[in-house]
């Protein structure tokens, strides 16, 4: 394989997972904005703020994949990277794509918690993070895997009938004694000899 032609796979790798990426984030915004008032407690907001920080992990760090993964190089990135945000008190693009050896892992690490938090506290939203040595563009695949996948689980979730809770047994109200007058016992009698 030539230099160019593995270029244009590069290029046409990031084409199509940007799209994907932007995909479900389409889809998870429709999903949120649709079902709005069933997310919005306090159990669910915190799934759906997962899954956008999954979405926007995935976003950054596809830009960030063609990296070497060497030891050294991921170190030396990571001190720039932490040079510059002394240095500029600013970090853009540019910084995230000149130290991606360092920032592609740092994207990647956020999804991946991002997931395992979901699926420790949703394990019916998200499917389980497995460990495992990945290369960066399979690393990247493998998390955006989980995200359409929890998307699609998180969807089922909030479109399913809500449980209905059992009402409580309506209280039992004690009568009264009516007051006892004379007049009553009066009327009582009268209907006692009748009966």
């Amino acid at each position: 394989m030539t230099a160019e032609t593995d270029r244009s796979e590069h290029f046409q790798w990031l084409v199509d997972s940007r799209h994907r990426n932007q995909t479900s984030s389409l889809r998870l915004r429709l999903l949120l904005k649709d079902h709005e008032a069933r997310w919005k407690t306090k159990k669910l907001s915190m799934a759906a703020q997962e899954l956008i920080s999954v979405s926007f992990s995935r976003w950054r760090a596809v830009f960030l994949s063609e990296k070497t993964g060497k030891r050294s190089a991921v170190f030396d990135d990571g001190f720039k990277f932490l040079e510059r945000v002394i240095e500029d008190n600013s970090i853009a693009y540019t910084q995230d794509k000149a130290m991606r050896e360092w920032t592609f892992n740092y994207y990647t690490r956020a999804a991946r918690y991002s997931l395992e938090f979901l699926h420790q506290n949703w394990a019916s939203v998200s499917p389980e993070y497995v460990k495992s040595t990945r290369k960066p563009k399979e690393r990247w695949e493998y998390c955006q895997n989980l995200l359409d996948a929890a998307i699609d689980r998180f969807r089922a979730h909030l479109e399913a009938p809500k449980p209905v809770k059992p009402r409580p047994a309506s209280k039992i109200v004690k009568a009264r004694p009516v007051k006892q007058t004379k007049a009553n016992r009066k009327i009582v009698r009268s209907l006692q000899r009748k009966g």
